[in-house]
């Protein structure tokens, strides 16, 4: 969201230095190409911070109630995910259950040259099986 509000800016500023725009009244040639341009990978970012939430992505329409609704997408955007895994998937931040443990790994200097690391044998074996 952030990223949209900075971009739309940007296009907003660029419109008024080029004479495209007289102000916040008109949208000019370049806020609508940016705002056509950031639609759907900002619903796709909203849905999927609405499935880290195990909420469907159908809250995506509540802004469309005034006041409220925006209030409510902005509150369930700082929330905190759920732990572990949810109906639409694992946790993306490996936290609950789906945490890997951390484990030793032998660097070949004995205890002096041990560090504490991740196995990816346990986070990747899906990926390149």
């Amino acid at each position: 969201m952030l990223f949209t509000v900075l971009i739309s800016l940007v296009a907003l500023i660029l419109g008024i230095l080029l004479g495209l725009t007289f102000g916040f009244e008109s949208d000019s040639p370049i806020q609508i190409f940016v705002g056509r341009a950031v639609i759907l990978p900002a619903l796709s970012v909203t849905v999927r911070r609405l499935h880290d939430l195990d909420r469907t992505g159908w809250w995506c329409l509540i802004p469309f109630i005034p006041i409220i609704g925006s209030i409510v997408i902005l509150v369930f955007a700082c929330m905190r995910g759920t732990d572990g895994t949810n109906r639409f998937g694992p946790d993306p931040l490996g936290t609950g259950n789906d945490r890997p443990e951390l484990r030793t790994i032998d660097m070949g200097g004995g205890a002096a040259s041990r560090a504490k690391g991740i196995s990816l044998r346990g986070i990747c074996a899906d990926r390149f099986a």
